[in-house]
């Protein structure tokens, strides 16, 4: 039974070449509304005035690495 394959139209190498080229189109696509959403959803966020005098008035958490150490040395110093 030629061009049965259980119930399963047979697909061509030309046809899976076509839909493997589209997959990442849409994955993009998908990505990038994902990040324009989050986007638009942040910008909202800040132009909210209670967002802003929290911002204002928050301590940023300062993270010191060994460079920023004044005794620190370089592997070029050594």
């Amino acid at each position: 039974m030629e061009g049965n394959n259980n119930g399963n139209e047979n697909v061509g190498q030309g046809e899976i070449q076509e839909k493997a080229i589209a997959l990442p189109i849409v994955r993009v696509g998908d990505v990038s509304n994902v990040l324009r959403i989050e986007c638009v959803e942040k910008l909202e966020l800040l132009n909210k005035p209670e967002e802003r005098q929290r911002r204002i008035h928050e301590i940023p958490e300062v993270h010191a690495g060994p460079p920023m150490d004044a005794t620190y040395e370089s592997d070029e110093e050594t």
